[in-house]
């Protein structure tokens, strides 16, 4: 008999989860990577696969973003691009990509994890550039094609 699956629909990914795994089944808790990757300047050599942003925080200089992806059988790797350009607005903003590479994985499991920015860059461009600190949102978009915006304060001191 073959294996069922059930169909999770979401706003902007069709995922389905099959009953046989790529994987092991892993704990409830997402994983969360190592040490906070750099912002990156320039989105040359990124890829943008379909992912949703969950959510976002940040705890002291660094950002948390917990994200979903089907996948299974492949190492998935996330990065953050900076736009580079603070939005004179109050609070002043900034324009983050989520860039996701799923090397070509084409297994169906739901995945989540939680990825980790250093921001302390982005800390000294905004004290260097306004003299003190303040707030600044950030604005995270996410990859494919679904272009929704999670957006995250970020209280700069």
């Amino acid at each position: 008999m073959a294996p069922t699956a059930r169909v999770l629909r979401f706003p902007f990914l069709v995922a389905a989860v099959s009953l046989l795994a790529c994987q092991s089944p892993t704990s409830d808790d997402p994983p969360v990577s190592g040490q906070p990757r750099p912002v990156v300047a320039s989105p040359t050599g990124q890829r943008f696969d379909a992912a949703i942003i969950d959510s976002a925080r940040v705890t002291q200089d660094v950002l948390q973003v917990f994200v979903q992806y089907g996948g299974g059988c492949q190492t998935h790797n996330f990065a953050l691009v900076s736009s580079g350009v603070f939005l004179e607005s109050y609070p002043v903003r900034l324009g983050l990509n989520l860039a996701h590479d799923a090397n070509g994985d084409r297994c169906k499991a739901l995945k989540t994890s939680v990825e980790r920015f250093d921001l302390r860059p982005v800390r000294q461009t905004y004290l260097t550039s306004y003299g003190q600190g303040g707030p600044l949102i950030l604005e995270l978009r996410e990859p494919g094609q679904s272009g929704k915006v999670v957006s995250v304060r970020y209280d700069i001191r």
